[in-house]
């Protein structure tokens, strides 16, 4: 498995997967703040974590740019919710 990147246009930060898959991490960022839109993680690689290091990844970039975050996807809130060392990301 190779590390996370962010893509070129800006708006995803990608996990390339063996076989050719990818697991994403959807945002848009304007004026300080990331929303996090969507996190996708192939059907066949759930169950391994996945989801949760790039949420990981995004935070801690999130906060080495100083941006705050506003986790639109149900499943970045609910990470949000688990990782109460992180609130201090939270946007509004």
């Amino acid at each position: 498995m190779t590390d996370i990147v962010f893509d070129a246009q800006g708006t995803r930060y990608v996990l390339p997967l063996d076989g050719g898959e990818e697991a994403q991490v959807d945002v848009r960022v304007s004026e300080g703040v990331m929303t996090v839109r969507r996190v996708f993680v192939p059907p066949s690689q759930e169950g391994r974590g996945l989801a949760s290091r790039l949420m990981a990844h995004v935070s801690e970039d999130a906060r080495a740019q100083g941006l705050k975050i506003v986790p639109v996807c149900s499943y970045a809130d609910a990470w949000f919710r688990r990782h109460k060392d992180m609130q201090d990301l939270l946007g509004s």
